[in-house]
């Protein structure tokens, strides 16, 4: 592909994101905000014999951040947590495909940046960091028992 054909590919997931919308009784929710700008997200997934059997999103912001987040929900749909945990900013710039500002690559790197806090939340007995000390695991909210061991609700 050439610059021109990357960048109409940015146009229309921006314009007709995939996978934007809500999910009933999703196993997890993570979101992010940028500060700087006011982008923000919000994911939503469900978890089925350790995979993302489904995931959508919702934000508001710039073409970028909700571009990269149709891209990213298109290319994790189907792929295990210990995939989507081995993901990085090289892949997130790949998706898009364009050259990026220091400012940009801010804005590409959102819909991932929850990611990494859910691989890396700090976790105690039971209680997840993700939502608030005083609610359960996220991950431990469908039955049966979450068995990924992202969580120690068991």
């Amino acid at each position: 592909m050439n610059f021109e054909m990357y960048q109409d590919n940015i146009m229309d997931h921006y314009e007709n994101p995939s996978h934007c919308g809500t999910l009933e009784h999703p196993t997890f929710e993570i979101r992010d905000l940028n500060p700087l700008c006011g982008d923000e997200v919000r994911i939503q997934a469900r978890l089925d014999a350790g995979r993302l059997a489904a995931i959508r999103f919702e934000g508001k912001g710039c073409v970028i951040s909700l571009a990269a987040a149709s891209m990213l929900m298109e290319e994790v749909e189907g792929k295990t947590l210990d995939e989507v945990k081995k993901m990085g900013r090289q892949d997130m710039l790949a998706l898009l495909g364009v050259p990026l500002t220091t400012m940009r690559v801010k804005c590409a790197m959102l819909p991932l940046v929850p990611w990494k806090r859910l691989f890396t939340a700090t976790r105690s007995k039971g209680r997840c960091r993700l939502r608030s000390r005083d609610q359960p695991c996220m991950l431990a909210s469908q039955p049966p028992a979450c068995t990924s061991r992202y969580c120690d609700c068991q």
